[in-house]
């Protein structure tokens, strides 16, 4: 069996970007091996407003440091759970794609905004960051894909502790009743049926 190697975990909280580039840089000049891990689903969404940029902002970091670097990505919530229902990803028995748009970055007004225009299309969504916008996917859902929609909210997909709700958007606010949306929460809402 291989020896696990030995290091120091930094736990990023309680740090900001530049702190933790810093402390990577001063890894890499001593000679250590550096893995730093995003949240997040690999070119989907990473990173969080203010606070650990993005892996395109990190990778672009990394250029200008010139620091070699290899990127090893996960598989995504989005694929896991489209496999859980047995559905893909290109075309979810609609023909048409499904949008991916992470409502909880962005401010309120133009959350709302780019979620109406992406509803309007009429196209499957799969809403990231989403938990706190449920009350606008049902309003804007209803509206877009009728009582017959079908929405899935899955909380922590791939993970033992996982459920996964899947209803119409008319039994959606029944099914809800009184529930807190834990983050790590994905939420797929489209006109085909279940």
């Amino acid at each position: 069996m291989r020896a696990l190697p030995r290091g120091e975990l930094v736990w990023g909280r309680h740090l900001d970007d530049q702190e933790l580039r810093a402390r990577a840089l001063t890894a890499l000049d001593r000679g250590d091996t550096v893995a730093w891990l995003f949240s997040g689903d690999p070119s989907l969404y990473t990173g969080g407003q203010g606070r650990f940029s993005s892996l395109t902002g990190c990778v672009r970091w990394l250029r200008q440091a010139a620091v070699e670097y290899r990127i090893h990505p996960g598989v995504s919530s989005l694929q896991v759970l489209l496999a859980h229902l047995g559905l893909e990803h290109a075309g979810i028995d609609t023909g048409q794609p499904t949008a991916v748009y992470a409502p909880g970055r962005d401010p309120e007004p133009l959350a709302r905004t780019r979620l109406e225009a992406l509803a309007a299309l009429g196209m499957p969504l799969a809403l990231f960051l989403a938990e706190t916008w449920m009350h606008v996917i049902l309003e804007l859902g209803l509206r877009h894909y009728g009582p017959r929609g079908r929405v899935v909210v899955a909380h922590r997909i791939g993970w033992p502790d996982q459920w996964v709700l899947d209803c119409e958007l008319a039994q959606l606010e029944g099914r809800l009743a009184g529930s807190v949306m834990p983050g790590h929460t994905l939420i797929l809402i489209g006109p085909w049926e279940g």
